[in-house]
């Protein structure tokens, strides 16, 4: 082998595989893209899910602030129901009393 065609070689823009280095660097940037890509697709997926979880568990939640209210209506006319006898058996014990 002569001097000059190691040389030659060393500053060659050819890598060992005979690929261009620009090449090589050019397929590391698409596969970063297409790896960036794919990503970012499954991130928009993730996202989607978790915007309709959240939008169920909106749901269900409205639904038992619904439910919560109906039974505190119906545990405050109970109340109200439970005071009017308290005090019309009060005045039945005060009128057998005299």
């Amino acid at each position: 082998m002569l001097p000059y065609e190691e040389d030659v070689r060393e500053s060659s823009p050819y890598d060992n595989s005979g690929l261009r280095i620009g090449d090589t660097c050019s397929h590391l940037h698409t596969d970063y893209r297409d790896e960036l890509r794919q990503a970012i697709v499954a991130m928009m997926n993730r996202k989607d899910e978790l915007e309709e979880e959240n939008r169920s568990l909106r749901n269900l939640l409205d639904g038992e602030m619904e439910h919560s209210a109906a039974l505190r209506q119906e545990v405050d006319t109970l109340k109200k129901k439970v005071a009017e006898q308290e005090e019309r058996h009060v005045m039945k014990v005060q009128a057998l009393a005299r």
